[in-house]
């Protein structure tokens, strides 16, 4: 009658052999990646060109291929819908910053335009007595259709000068590649 009793189905190689269809294996990719120096950000948009390390210890994490980095910007390993993010701190000693934040810039012509696909801004406070810091998280979901032409890169974004981005154990901000399926 079509019905499926008491059955075992455990692995991907198990639905690959039935005539079942549609069933996926969940994410196949996971990567993260950082920044391993300091970032001080000039005023306006700036490209984060310099200084990418994958995070490949064990307490980053990381499933599948690897997507590959040239100059701030970063190629996926297959086509696929990709979850995308950055996060990160930005500090300052003193001085009011109307904002600070990042974009997520895409490409679908091999590089040749980049747009802004995603901004996220916060501001960091006058107090002059303090140390002040402000978390950004920039995230998009992006349609891979093309590994040659479809890339992502990220940018900082502040209204002054003189704001560092924080370390945390000498990565100064990160981001996060997820494949979430296909295309």
């Amino acid at each position: 009658d079509g019905s499926i009793v008491n059955a075992d189905i455990s692995a991907s190689a198990a639905i690959a052999s039935t005539k079942i269809s549609g069933v996926t294996s969940g994410i196949t990719m996971a990567d993260n990646w950082y920044v391993n120096s300091q970032l001080q950000p000039a005023s306006g948009t700036n490209t984060i060109t310099a200084n990418w390390e994958r995070g490949t210890s064990a307490q980053f994490g990381s499933i599948g291929s690897a997507m590959t980095e040239s100059s701030g910007i970063f190629t996926f390993p297959s086509t696929g819908i990709y979850y995308c993010s950055i996060n990160g701190g930005f500090y300052r000693g003193t001085g009011y910053r109307r904002y600070v934040g990042f974009t997520l810039q895409t490409t679908s012509d091999n590089g040749s335009n980049f747009t802004s696909a995603a901004t996220n801004y916060d501001s960091i406070s006058g107090d002059t007595n303090s140390n002040v810091s402000a978390a950004v998280t920039t995230t998009f979901v992006f349609d891979v259709t093309d590994t040659s032409t479809h890339k992502v890169r990220f940018q900082t974004e502040a209204s002054d000068s003189g704001t560092t981005i924080t370390s945390v154990n000498g990565r100064y901000l990160n981001v996060l590649f997820i494949r979430l399926g296909d295309t």
